[in-house]
């Protein structure tokens, strides 16, 4: 069994002391650290700022107020972490003035050849408990830096609990059998339930929003009871193939007319005179086409003679050319009715 002697405060940890009284801040400690370091003859204790060689950190476990500027700090050893084994040595107390000071060490001792081995993980030892009393003198306030990491309780802090309980056991039972001690629980709910305004909350059955309600966006292939939002029904619609329109989408059905259909398709009529001088005339349709299909010429005059009878000369995309053309060169002022048949 490692036999340490009494732990001795470093010229650091007086100084913290110090600080921490006038400054009326925390001294913290943070944890203790075991290693294997020898100290040098003569070597004074007070002027270490760090053990000699480190190699286990164990943070505390709890800390009791002994008063009198005495606290004893709890540590739980254990080497579920520790690569190598190491003879544990020397034992240094790291603290620290309130929550943004540097840690230092605050107490070492070291128990020489007095120690025992400390085996590595592969070789796995019971919890041991280390109890250390150490000086805070007057520091404003002494704290333990848990460090977010999860404390277990051990069985001499349990047995030390129950202890403390069984002792006040009579004082608890007085305070829990005063009727004037604290109300019935269930009554103070009530109180607090009758007396909350639900008017702004919506009712679990049959609810009726306001303003503008919002819900979590369901991904496409959700098919179940819950909310479709707006942005849920968009996304489906914007899925939907737009099928392939075939009616009629634009009209005019004036003498100069045409009617347009989904496809492109188009249809066009009109009516175009003939001067009696017998030149050529030209018929611009109502809508230029890309694509001509077809164009049909009829005569309409009751006055023209009826050897008269109008002849494409040409056929293009925008227009078409005629002419009147008569027997004999009879040529006369005529009106023929044209329909023109195409893609635009």
């Amino acid at each position: 069994m490692a036999q340490y002697p009494g732990i001795t405060l470093t010229n650091a940890g007086i100084n913290m002391i110090a600080e921490s009284q006038a400054s009326k801040t925390a001294l913290i400690f943070t944890n203790l650290k075991m290693g294997d370091g020898n100290l040098g003859d003569g070597e004074d204790i007070k002027k270490l700022l760090a053990l000699k060689n480190p190699l286990l950190t164990l943070a505390p476990n709890l800390f009791k107020n002994k008063s009198n500027g005495l606290v004893t700090l709890r540590f739980a050893v254990s080497n579920e972490n520790l690569e190598t084994g190491f003879f544990a040595r020397e034992i240094g107390v790291y603290a620290k003035i309130g929550d943004d000071g540097t840690e230092q060490l605050y107490a070492y001792t070291n128990a020489g050849n007095l120690t025992d081995y400390m085996p590595d993980k592969n070789t796995p030892i019971d919890e041991q408990i280390i109890d250390i009393d150490i000086i805070t003198g007057n520091a404003s306030e002494v704290k333990i830096y848990l460090d977010g990491k999860i404390m277990y309780i051990t069985k001499p802090d349990f047995d030390e609990h129950i202890n403390d309980k069984l002792a006040h056991k009579a004082a608890f039972g007085e305070h829990n059998n005063d009727g004037s001690a604290h109300k019935d629980i269930r009554q103070l709910i009530n109180d607090t339930i009758k007396n909350i305004d639900l008017s702004p909350y919506a009712k679990l059955l049959s609810p009726e929003f306001s303003g503008i309600p919002t819900a979590p966006t369901a991904p496409k292939n959700v098919d179940n009871t819950q909310i479709a939002t707006t942005a849920f029904v968009k996304s489906l619609i914007t899925d939907i193939p737009v099928p392939a329109a075939d009616g009629i989408i634009a009209q005019s059905l004036d003498t100069w007319g045409w009617i347009k259909f989904a496809n492109r398709f188009t249809i066009q009529w009109g009516q175009s005179s003939h001067p009696a001088s017998g030149d050529a005339t030209t018929f611009t349709y109502p809508l230029s086409m890309t694509t001509v299909l077809s164009a049909s010429l009829q005569r309409y005059s009751t006055s023209a003679l009826a050897e008269h009878n109008p002849v494409l000369l040409s056929l293009g995309t925008s227009s078409l050319t005629w002419i009147n053309k008569g027997i004999n060169g009879n040529n006369a002022a005529t009106t023929s009715l044209i329909i023109v048949i195409g893609v635009v």
